[in-house]
């Protein structure tokens, strides 16, 4: 019992700093060396007391991204996987924050951030670079284009 209380401390603890996944708290309390048992239990208390939401995760999540650093679907995918987030949930949260047009205006902005790095350079040079920051970004190669060709033609 005592095992279980300081386990639920600890998990408190850590939700406390940040939200978390519960991949992400299963990982933190197997490291403090908490039985499977009580990792489970106090996953289920968390849960139950709305302390792990990993669908309110994913969609603040998306949303903090395309705000603070506009990224395509594939890199939010891959992080939020990497989170430890069902993939229903990751469409799920997809879907409401995301479309196709809005991926389009996001990477524009995220070039126009960076425009001045590209303006003394040769076009096809430009053209590289804006291709491969779009591709870091996770934007598809389709809207990379798309945009590079409208930035560049301006």
């Amino acid at each position: 019992m005592e095992d279980l209380e300081k386990a639920k401390q600890t998990a408190l603890r850590l939700l406390a700093l940040r939200p978390r996944t519960v991949r992400e708290l299963r990982n933190k309390l197997e490291e403090k060396s908490y039985s499977p048992e009580v990792i489970r239990d106090i996953v289920a208390y968390c849960q139950e007391y709305g302390y792990l939401d990993d669908a309110r995760l994913a969609k603040s999540w998306v949303k903090w991204r395309l705000k603070e650093k506009p990224s395509g679907k594939s890199l939010l995918i891959y992080e939020l996987r990497e989170k430890g987030i069902d993939q229903s949930i990751i469409d799920t949260a997809l879907s409401e924050e995301y479309n196709d047009r809005n991926e389009f205006e996001l990477a524009v902005n995220a070039v126009n951030k960076r425009l001045k790095s590209y303006q003394n350079l040769d076009r096809t040079v430009a053209e590289r670079r804006i291709l491969a920051f779009l591709s870091r970004r996770g934007f598809s190669l389709t809207v990379a284009k798309e945009v590079t060709n409208k930035i560049l033609d301006r």
